[in-house]
């Protein structure tokens, strides 16, 4: 089997990166991998948090981010189709953290496509915006929506996003306010605070949880922690595709 997408929750678990390691402590969640007898994707790990497949979402098999994720999968950007997984404990801690990989088959084209979302009156989600730009929402019991510019989408091109909130290094103007960091292929795009709360609702990869923003293009290998990375300092980091277990 080749690792597909994975989520993980204590077991060390290190980060490789130029002149510098992190360690999270993490025990495993799920481990989604792409089962080449059964065309799918779904949960190998002793959790069972399976990836319930409704209508035509994805096709498996793709070429992924690199030769330790051998498979991707296509999402189709079709309408009305989820991958979900279902709510569970482990998902519900106050901080997080989670890698992915996305390469997005639109520039722009006025719709949200989601990558990772994890959102309901509360939560986060990961998202390419209708006017292009790789954005990360978040939501902590305001009235509003928080929303945390990355980049610029590049179409056809991988992408690497870290992204680590720390509900413990809390905003000296507001203690409602933890701290929020994301790399996009290695480099500091976002350091700020904000409010987050996890949403204790179904997940999805690749669309909303009610088959909405469609992602269109290939998504490979995410992994989710129930805390947050150690914060760094760097501005500029290389990382690699994957975790290396201890």
């Amino acid at each position: 089997m080749d690792r597909g997408i994975n989520i993980m929750k204590l077991n060390i678990f290190t980060i490789i990166l130029v002149g510098l390691s992190i360690q999270t402590f993490a025990g495993q969640i799920a481990s989604w991998k792409f089962d080449s007898s059964t065309k799918k994707l779904d949960d190998f790990s002793s959790k069972g948090n399976h990836i319930k497949m409704i209508g035509n979402a994805a096709k498996f098999g793709k070429k992924g981010f690199d030769e330790n994720t051998k498979y991707a999968a296509e999402i189709l950007g079709t309408e009305d189709t989820m991958m979900l997984i279902d709510a569970h404990e482990d998902f519900d801690s106050p901080s997080f953290s989670f890698i992915a990989h996305a390469k997005s088959a639109v520039q722009k084209d006025g719709k949200y496509r989601a990558v990772f979302y994890a959102r309901e009156k509360d939560g986060f989600a990961l998202y390419v915006s209708p006017r292009g730009n790789w954005e990360l929402w978040t939501k902590g019991g305001g009235m509003t929506w928080n929303k945390n510019l990355i980049s610029t989408v590049t179409e056809n091109q991988w992408e690497q996003f870290l992204v680590s909130y720390n509900a413990n290094e809390r905003n000296p103007e507001n203690l409602k306010q933890g701290r929020l960091q994301i790399w996009q292929n290695g480099e500091l795009m976002v350091d700020t605070y904000t409010e987050y709360k996890a949403a204790r609702s179904k997940l999805s990869i690749g669309s909303s949880t009610v088959g909405t923003a469609n992602f269109k293009g290939l998504i490979d290998n995410i992994e989710f922690w129930d805390n947050a990375l150690i914060t760094l300092k760097s501005k500029s980091l290389s990382l690699p595709a994957r975790l290396i277990e201890n």
